[in-house]
């Protein structure tokens, strides 16, 4: 599948043929299916916390014209001030398989303004668009982070899902949203 990412998602302005004013500023997408939050979702834990392996959704997602929807999934770790300067400067790296580094571009407030209060936030990549969308709990334990989508998820009866591999959620809030389809443009991971 793809991963969600702006690479120039809210446009300058631009000066308009008449008068020379201003046009405004493109206002940031809005979801289209309410975001999403998951908090300990550790798993597996002594204490029994599960491992994140699917979202359920009511409605199938809009596709972009190449057959995926435009969403993004975030891994916020580090509540402000929780942990040390090294090791949030290594985790914002975002050098683990399946993450990659949040575009400056990118307006966090449209996923969730709960983001501002973690010190490090990176994306999860979308499975290639290639690969097909395991059953939920399809993933490996050893598989990166990642996530797709799926028309058709047995495990919800069959509706439409968002598979998550564990790696997507451990140890950390996982936060996404869906946008309107060619909202911005999107990359598959590697």
């Amino acid at each position: 599948m793809r991963l969600a990412w702006v690479t120039s998602f809210v446009a300058c302005a631009l000066v308009s043929g008449c008068g020379g004013q201003e046009a405004a500023p493109a206002p940031p997408p809005q979801a289209i299916v309410g975001p999403w939050a998951y908090s300990e979702v550790d798993g597996p834990t002594p204490t029994g916390t599960s491992v994140l392996s699917d979202q359920c959704l009511t409605q199938a997602l809009p596709l972009d014209t190449d057959g995926e929807p435009d969403c993004v999934f975030i891994r916020a770790m580090y509540p402000h001030g929780t942990a040390s300067a090294a090791d949030v400067a290594a985790c914002q790296a975002c050098g683990a398989p399946g993450e990659a580094t949040v575009p400056s571009s990118f307006p966090l407030d449209s996923v969730s303004a709960d983001l501002a209060g973690f010190d490090c936030l990176c994306a999860v990549e979308a499975l290639p668009a290639s690969a097909a969308c395991p059953p939920s709990g399809g993933f490996a334990a050893a598989s990166p982070a990642a996530w797709c989508y799926t028309p058709s998820q047995a495990s919800c009866g069959p509706t439409p899902a968002i598979v998550y591999s564990p790696a997507a959620s451990l140890s950390a809030t996982l936060y996404g949203a869906c946008f309107a389809a060619g909202t911005f443009p999107v990359v598959e991971a590697q």
